[in-house]
């Protein structure tokens, strides 16, 4: 009894060590952003704002890739507007939350995923709006993200272009991006700041968030 005892251990502490993310899923982690009225990082007509990052569950695609279902919701007062609520979707890449996705990415300085491209920028200490220190971060930028419904982000771009640019014609969005400071110790996508920005024709919006820890 006791040499199948530690069989069993032994088989169990085996696969820990084989498939790590199996015991350190990221499902239901959050992380809360408090919007930086930097003008360099923030449009000025952006009054206030919180972003919550939530992973919400597990998914495949047809060839049986696995993803996390993240999700953005949004909640920004902006002059003109008003308050705007609404929520981005993503799919992150299972391989994102291991540590060889980094170390590859960092060695080649950028990757291809099924849903997105990312693009290493750099390793860095950051310091947060609330006065969190972090150190030898990644930053990165993700782009060519692939559309997973109706997008909050680009409509609202839309929709206060058409207030600040009269001659606004729905053109389409340029030069979208998705930026990120990404530090270990902070949950969810591990990002510590967060910045998306588009512009159109005679229109520039750009939001910031940092990390709240405060409020997870």
């Amino acid at each position: 009894m006791k040499t199948q005892k530690m069989y069993l251990f032994a088989t169990l502490t085996f696969f820990m060590f084989l498939t790590p993310h199996a015991f350190s899923q990221p499902i239901g982690e959050h992380a809360s952003y408090l919007l930086d009225r930097n003008p360099k990082r923030t449009t000025r007509m952006v009054k206030k704002g919180e972003l919550v990052v939530n992973i919400s569950e597990y998914t495949t695609n047809e060839n049986d890739e696995g993803f996390y279902k993240t999700l953005f919701d949004f909640d920004l007062s902006i002059s003109m507007a008003g308050r705007q609520q609404g929520q981005e979707t993503m799919l992150i890449t299972e391989d994102y939350f291991t540590p060889e996705f980094w170390d590859e990415l960092r060695e080649k300085k950028y990757l291809e995923t099924p849903t997105f491209k990312i693009k290493h920028l750099g390793v860095l200490d950051t310091t947060t709006i609330s006065g969190e220190e972090y150190f030898g971060c990644d930053s990165v930028l993700f782009y060519d993200i692939e559309e997973t419904g109706d997008s909050f982000f680009m409509n609202l771009v839309h929709k206060l272009s058409k207030i600040v640019v009269k001659s606004f014609d729905g053109e389409e969005i340029e030069d979208l991006k998705f930026k990120s400071i990404v530090c270990d110790g902070t949950p969810a996508m591990k990002a510590t700041k967060i910045d998306m920005s588009g512009k159109t024709r005679g229109f520039n919006f750009k939001v910031g968030f940092d990390y709240n820890p405060s409020a997870n």
